[in-house]
Protein backbone atom coordinates (compact mmCIF):
# COMPACT_ATOMS: atom_id res chain seq x y z
CA UNK A 1 0.00 0.00 0.00
CA UNK A 2 1.02 3.85 -0.62
CA UNK A 3 3.06 5.39 1.70
CA UNK A 4 2.37 8.75 1.41
CA UNK A 5 1.39 10.63 4.15
CA UNK A 6 -1.82 12.72 4.89
CA UNK A 7 -1.84 15.86 6.42
CA UNK A 8 -2.98 17.04 9.80
CA UNK A 9 -6.45 18.63 8.23
CA UNK A 10 -6.85 16.00 5.87
CA UNK A 11 -6.69 13.39 8.96
CA UNK A 12 -9.27 15.51 10.86
CA UNK A 13 -11.49 15.39 7.88
CA UNK A 14 -10.64 11.66 7.37
CA UNK A 15 -11.80 10.66 11.18
CA UNK A 16 -15.07 12.97 10.70
CA UNK A 17 -16.16 11.15 7.72
CA UNK A 18 -15.65 7.54 9.86
CA UNK A 19 -17.19 8.78 12.78
CA UNK A 20 -19.85 10.70 10.95
CA UNK A 21 -18.76 13.76 13.35
CA UNK A 22 -20.06 12.75 16.58
CA UNK A 23 -17.95 11.30 19.65
CA UNK A 24 -17.19 7.64 19.91
CA UNK A 25 -14.88 5.64 22.00
CA UNK A 26 -13.10 5.22 19.46
CA UNK A 27 -11.60 8.18 18.31
CA UNK A 28 -9.69 9.71 20.20
CA UNK A 29 -7.79 5.96 19.81
CA UNK A 30 -7.63 6.74 15.72
CA UNK A 31 -6.26 10.12 16.50
CA UNK A 32 -3.28 9.24 18.37
CA UNK A 33 -3.05 6.29 16.25
CA UNK A 34 -2.64 8.46 13.41
CA UNK A 35 -0.47 10.63 14.86
CA UNK A 36 2.41 7.69 15.92
CA UNK A 37 1.71 5.85 12.87
CA UNK A 38 1.37 8.26 10.02
CA UNK A 39 0.43 4.95 7.49
CA UNK A 40 -2.16 4.75 9.99
CA UNK A 41 -3.74 7.20 8.31
CA UNK A 42 -3.10 6.08 4.87
CA UNK A 43 -4.73 2.34 5.95
CA UNK A 44 -7.98 4.29 7.16
CA UNK A 45 -7.93 5.97 4.38
CA UNK A 46 -7.80 3.21 2.11
CA UNK A 47 -10.13 0.87 4.09
CA UNK A 48 -12.59 3.92 4.99
CA UNK A 49 -16.09 2.28 3.52
CA UNK A 50 -15.11 -1.12 5.44
CA UNK A 51 -13.76 0.39 8.75
CA UNK A 52 -16.96 2.60 8.71
CA UNK A 53 -19.30 -0.48 8.03
CA UNK A 54 -17.59 -1.78 11.32
CA UNK A 55 -17.98 1.04 13.61
CA UNK A 56 -21.95 1.80 12.26
CA UNK A 57 -22.47 -2.76 13.27
CA UNK A 58 -20.47 -2.33 16.86
CA UNK A 59 -23.63 -2.52 19.63
CA UNK A 60 -21.74 -2.41 22.71
CA UNK A 61 -18.92 -1.65 24.91
CA UNK A 62 -17.51 -5.73 24.05
CA UNK A 63 -17.85 -4.76 20.26
CA UNK A 64 -16.13 -1.21 20.51
CA UNK A 65 -13.00 -3.00 22.33
CA UNK A 66 -12.98 -6.20 19.81
CA UNK A 67 -12.71 -3.46 17.03
CA UNK A 68 -10.42 -1.33 18.97
CA UNK A 69 -7.77 -4.19 19.84
CA UNK A 70 -8.04 -5.10 15.76
CA UNK A 71 -7.31 -1.26 14.43
CA UNK A 72 -4.84 -0.94 17.19
CA UNK A 73 -3.24 -3.81 15.90
CA UNK A 74 -3.10 -2.43 11.74
CA UNK A 75 -1.47 0.69 13.84
CA UNK A 76 1.41 -1.47 14.93
CA UNK A 77 1.91 -3.25 12.21
CA UNK A 78 2.08 -0.43 9.91
CA UNK A 79 4.87 1.23 12.17
CA UNK A 80 7.26 -1.26 10.98
CA UNK A 81 8.46 0.10 7.84
CA UNK A 82 9.77 -3.63 6.80
CA UNK A 83 5.77 -4.65 6.31
CA UNK A 84 3.15 -3.59 3.67
CA UNK A 85 -0.59 -4.55 4.69
CA UNK A 86 -3.58 -5.93 3.33
CA UNK A 87 -6.81 -5.58 5.02
CA UNK A 88 -9.35 -8.52 5.38
CA UNK A 89 -7.69 -9.62 1.63
CA UNK A 90 -9.47 -13.58 1.87
CA UNK A 91 -13.16 -12.03 2.14
CA UNK A 92 -13.03 -10.76 -0.86
CA UNK A 93 -12.45 -14.13 -2.33
CA UNK A 94 -15.55 -14.57 0.44
CA UNK A 95 -13.14 -17.32 1.74
CA UNK A 96 -12.39 -17.77 5.99
CA UNK A 97 -9.16 -15.78 6.60
CA UNK A 98 -6.88 -13.84 8.98
CA UNK A 99 -7.51 -10.00 9.53
CA UNK A 100 -4.48 -8.49 7.95
CA UNK A 101 -2.02 -10.26 5.49
CA UNK A 102 1.60 -9.01 5.02
CA UNK A 103 4.76 -8.73 3.16
CA UNK A 104 7.85 -8.56 4.98
CA UNK A 105 10.78 -6.76 3.06
CA UNK A 106 8.56 -6.56 0.03
CA UNK A 107 8.33 -10.10 -0.97
CA UNK A 108 8.21 -12.46 2.41
CA UNK A 109 4.40 -13.28 2.75
CA UNK A 110 2.57 -13.99 6.44
CA UNK A 111 -0.59 -12.77 8.34
CA UNK A 112 -1.69 -11.93 11.31
CA UNK A 113 -5.08 -12.69 12.94
CA UNK A 114 -6.38 -10.74 15.81
CA UNK A 115 -8.14 -11.98 18.82
CA UNK A 116 -9.61 -10.39 21.56
CA UNK A 117 -10.86 -12.52 24.46
CA UNK A 118 -13.68 -11.33 26.50
CA UNK A 119 -13.57 -11.82 29.98
CA UNK A 120 -11.25 -13.45 32.27
CA UNK A 121 -9.00 -15.83 30.70
CA UNK A 122 -9.53 -19.51 31.49
CA UNK A 123 -8.35 -23.05 29.83
CA UNK A 124 -11.45 -23.49 28.24
CA UNK A 125 -11.88 -20.05 26.71
CA UNK A 126 -8.56 -20.37 25.20
CA UNK A 127 -9.33 -23.60 23.64
CA UNK A 128 -12.48 -22.06 22.38
CA UNK A 129 -9.84 -19.29 20.68
CA UNK A 130 -7.46 -21.76 19.36
CA UNK A 131 -9.49 -24.73 17.67
CA UNK A 132 -11.85 -21.67 16.02
CA UNK A 133 -8.72 -19.52 14.59
CA UNK A 134 -7.06 -22.63 13.24
CA UNK A 135 -9.25 -23.18 10.62
CA UNK A 136 -8.72 -19.34 9.37
CA UNK A 137 -5.06 -20.23 8.57
CA UNK A 138 -3.83 -20.52 4.94
CA UNK A 139 -1.60 -23.72 5.15
CA UNK A 140 0.86 -21.88 2.28
CA UNK A 141 2.69 -19.46 4.44
CA UNK A 142 3.46 -18.13 8.11
CA UNK A 143 0.51 -17.28 10.75
CA UNK A 144 0.76 -15.19 13.40
CA UNK A 145 -2.05 -15.16 16.16
CA UNK A 146 -2.63 -12.06 18.27
CA UNK A 147 -4.42 -12.28 21.45
CA UNK A 148 -5.40 -9.65 23.40
CA UNK A 149 -7.05 -10.18 26.93
CA UNK A 150 -7.85 -7.46 29.55
CA UNK A 151 -7.06 -9.12 32.78
CA UNK A 152 -3.98 -11.00 31.54
CA UNK A 153 -1.86 -8.94 33.89
CA UNK A 154 -2.97 -9.13 36.94
CA UNK A 155 -1.64 -11.67 39.20
CA UNK A 156 0.70 -14.39 38.03
CA UNK A 157 1.85 -13.36 34.15
CA UNK A 158 -0.19 -15.64 31.63
CA UNK A 159 1.68 -18.56 30.64
CA UNK A 160 0.84 -19.23 26.74
CA UNK A 161 3.31 -22.21 27.13
CA UNK A 162 1.40 -23.93 29.70
CA UNK A 163 -1.90 -22.85 28.13
CA UNK A 164 -0.80 -24.39 24.74
CA UNK A 165 0.79 -27.46 26.55
CA UNK A 166 -3.10 -28.38 28.30
CA UNK A 167 -4.63 -28.17 24.53
CA UNK A 168 -2.07 -30.51 23.27
CA UNK A 169 -2.29 -33.12 26.56
CA UNK A 170 -5.82 -33.29 25.45
CA UNK A 171 -5.15 -34.33 21.55
CA UNK A 172 -2.71 -36.91 23.13
CA UNK A 173 -4.71 -38.50 25.15
CA UNK A 174 -7.77 -38.11 22.69
CA UNK A 175 -10.23 -36.79 24.00
CA UNK A 176 -12.40 -36.12 21.48
CA UNK A 177 -15.66 -34.29 22.73
CA UNK A 178 -12.84 -31.60 23.85
CA UNK A 179 -12.18 -30.53 20.41
CA UNK A 180 -15.84 -31.65 18.74
CA UNK A 181 -17.76 -29.59 20.74
CA UNK A 182 -15.37 -26.45 19.38
CA UNK A 183 -16.34 -27.16 15.89
CA UNK A 184 -13.08 -29.79 15.24
CA UNK A 185 -13.94 -32.97 14.43
CA UNK A 186 -11.31 -34.43 16.92
CA UNK A 187 -8.10 -34.67 18.16
CA UNK A 188 -6.66 -35.69 14.88
CA UNK A 189 -7.95 -32.87 12.93
CA UNK A 190 -6.05 -30.29 15.79
CA UNK A 191 -3.27 -31.69 15.50
CA UNK A 192 -3.08 -32.26 11.60
CA UNK A 193 -4.09 -27.97 11.95
CA UNK A 194 -1.89 -26.61 14.39
CA UNK A 195 1.49 -26.54 12.11
CA UNK A 196 -0.59 -23.71 10.50
CA UNK A 197 0.05 -21.74 13.38
CA UNK A 198 3.59 -20.43 13.69
CA UNK A 199 3.56 -17.93 16.67
CA UNK A 200 1.10 -16.83 19.12
CA UNK A 201 1.80 -13.26 20.77
CA UNK A 202 -0.61 -12.30 24.10
CA UNK A 203 -1.40 -8.84 24.68
CA UNK A 204 -2.03 -7.37 27.42
CA UNK A 205 -4.99 -4.84 26.47
CA UNK A 206 -5.91 -1.46 28.45
CA UNK A 207 -8.94 -0.23 28.76
CA UNK A 208 -8.25 2.60 27.14
CA UNK A 209 -5.95 3.64 23.93
CA UNK A 210 -2.68 3.29 26.32
CA UNK A 211 -0.08 1.37 25.64
CA UNK A 212 -0.33 -2.27 25.79
CA UNK A 213 2.45 -4.40 25.51
CA UNK A 214 3.01 -7.99 24.46
CA UNK A 215 3.08 -9.98 27.53
CA UNK A 216 4.21 -12.91 26.00
CA UNK A 217 5.18 -15.23 23.00
CA UNK A 218 5.07 -19.08 22.15
CA UNK A 219 6.43 -20.24 18.74
CA UNK A 220 5.08 -23.90 17.63
CA UNK A 221 8.04 -25.95 17.11
CA UNK A 222 6.01 -28.38 14.47
CA UNK A 223 5.12 -25.07 12.13
CA UNK A 224 4.73 -25.84 8.74
CA UNK A 225 6.54 -22.55 7.94
CA UNK A 226 8.21 -20.57 11.06
CA UNK A 227 8.73 -17.17 11.15
CA UNK A 228 12.46 -16.22 10.40
CA UNK A 229 14.17 -14.71 13.09
CA UNK A 230 14.63 -11.17 12.16
CA UNK A 231 10.58 -11.52 11.02
CA UNK A 232 9.79 -12.52 14.12
CA UNK A 233 11.84 -9.68 15.97
CA UNK A 234 10.07 -7.25 13.49
CA UNK A 235 6.32 -8.28 14.81
CA UNK A 236 7.67 -8.37 18.58
CA UNK A 237 8.92 -4.82 17.76
CA UNK A 238 5.62 -3.40 16.61
CA UNK A 239 3.36 -5.07 18.87
CA UNK A 240 5.37 -2.50 21.64
CA UNK A 241 5.48 -0.01 19.25
CA UNK A 242 1.96 2.11 20.51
Amino acid sequence: MTTQRLRPVLINELLDALFSGAAHGLHDCCARWCASSPRFATFLERYRDKIRKKLRGVTDGEGLRDLRAELRTAACLLSERAFTLEYEKYAANKTRGPDFSLLFKTHIPFNVEVKRIRGQVQPGKWADVLCYKLGQLPPSMSNALVVYGESLGQGAPFDVGAAMAQVRASAERKDEAFFTRRGLEGSREYLRQLPKLSVVVVVQAGTTCEISAPLASWINPQARHPLAPDLRGALLRSLEAL
